[in-house]
């Protein structure tokens, strides 16, 4: 299975992750979960695992586990990602949302040279 290194955040009820496939397209996932589940916010390394590209498109519902030092996140067609925290917290917890896929495909940096024809 395919995997792109990238970044989680969550504030509060907001979850995201963004993963640059190369350095012209970038997958984020951005996602709400019912209830804020820590008041830190995270913004952490992490690991997207997936089998296709076709499943990082559209609205997906997911679950989000809260372990001691690691976030995992997963979405209802399989896709996972996870991170760690820099900061252990209490008991393990799991949490509901919803999120969607968008792609991205930033303009790389280019010098563009144009040249007169003869004709």
């Amino acid at each position: 299975m395919p995997e792109i290194h990238g970044t989680l955040f969550l504030d509060g009820k907001n979850l995201a992750g963004n993963f640059q496939l190369n350095p012209i397209k970038t997958f984020v996932f951005d996602g709400s979960i019912g209830t804020a589940i820590i008041k830190e916010s995270i913004h952490t390394p992490a690991v997207l695992i997936y089998e296709n590209e076709n499943q990082l498109r559209g609205v997906h519902k997911f679950q989000a586990v809260f372990g001691h030092t690691q976030v995992t996140v997963t979405i209802d067609d399989g896709v996972k990602f996870s991170g760690k925290i820099n900061k252990p917290f209490g008991p393990i917890i799991t949490a509901h949302g919803e999120g969607r896929w968008a792609t991205y495909h930033p303009a790389a940096q280019t010098t563009l040279t144009v040249q007169e024809s003869d004709n």
